[in-house]
């Protein structure tokens, strides 16, 4: 074949090609950019809100905050008798210096360099992991007393999980099983997997009363398959969780989130999402998120 005939040839197979409508698979779920680094930028203005929050309970007039990494918001001025905020739809934490060296650090690691020059922060729709976690944590917290948990899974479970098409989606029926018939109601939750030396745990937090823990733990236990020995390790509660719990949770979330891109082929230890919260709590969250985007909004 001359290269006149090759180049003829490539050409009309091209146009015989383009004629041919492209299959789309109407199944697949299309996913919205998220940036862990906007929301990192941001954060500190939702600080600063609270902050003023705090200010305005208190009598005093000003707050300054600084958010060194943010390209157009360096600087965070705001006065609590000048600026009409909407306060804060829940009760701003108050944390200690560690935690909060902790909690910066966490969204410092999430930061990109050089920052895209994000004028607003995210929608709800668009609001990182890491993000929506924190808006978990608040949204329980105000929804009632919050009850941090650690569970282990046996391994007939973990394998279970492991194979299911929605990990996270089958294990939150077990557990929300198993909470109801212990607690007689259905419990506000949410948890993140982790894989840490090959094994899959959880972290997380419900909505539950001090009173209540004892049959939490043990409900906790059956939904992830009760251990026969040890038992006492097997389900972990802590009572009032600050957000440094959260980062926690989230600190390996690199081993189990779903890839994208070149990645998106990249075997996992999971199917499906790698967290889960309840209606209610994503509901919640969804409403206070909302409330807080709107003010800072407002402030910019």
């Amino acid at each position: 074949m001359s290269l006149l005939d090759k180049a003829h040839y490539s050409r009309s197979v091209s146009a015989f090609q383009e004629k041919i409508p492209r299959p789309v698979d109407k199944k697949v779920k299309r996913t919205r950019a998220k940036s862990a680094a906007r929301d990192a930028q941001f954060r500190p203005l939702f600080q600063a809100l609270d902050a003023l929050d705090g200010v305005a309970r208190s009598g005093r007039t000003s707050v300054t905050y600084a958010a060194p990494n943010h390209p157009l918001f360096p600087i965070i001025k705001l006065d609590a008798s000048s600026t009409t905020f909407t306060p804060a739809p829940y009760e701003p934490e108050d944390l200690d210096t560690d935690e909060e060296i902790r909690l910066h650090r966490h969204w410092h690691n999430l930061l990109t360099s050089p920052p895209r020059q994000h004028r607003k922060p995210a929608a709800w729709r668009d609001l990182s992991d890491e993000a929506r976690l924190e808006c978990f944590h608040h949204a329980l917290r105000s929804i009632g007393p919050a009850v941090a948990l650690t569970l282990n899974l046996s391994p007939a479970v973990e394998e279970q999980v492991r194979r299911e098409p929605s990990s996270a989606g089958w294990l939150s029926k077990r557990i929300a099983r198993r909470l109801k018939q212990a607690l007689g109601r259905a419990v506000p939750l949410w948890f993140a997997f982790e894989l840490e030396d090959g094994r899959l745990h959880l972290h997380g937090e419900l909505g539950a009363s001090v009173a209540e823990l004892p049959a939490v733990r043990k409900a906790l236990r059956l939904a992830g398959g009760e251990w026969l020995t040890v038992r006492q390790h097997q389900a972990h509660t802590v009572t009032a969780p600050t957000l440094p719990w959260v980062s926690y949770a989230a600190k390996e979330a690199w081993r189990v989130r779903p890839f994208t891109g070149r990645l998106a082929g990249i075997a996992r230890p999971i199917n499906g999402d790698w967290y889960f919260a309840t209606n209610r709590v994503r509901s919640t969250a969804n409403k206070l998120y909302d409330t807080q985007k709107e003010a800072v909004t407002i402030l910019l």
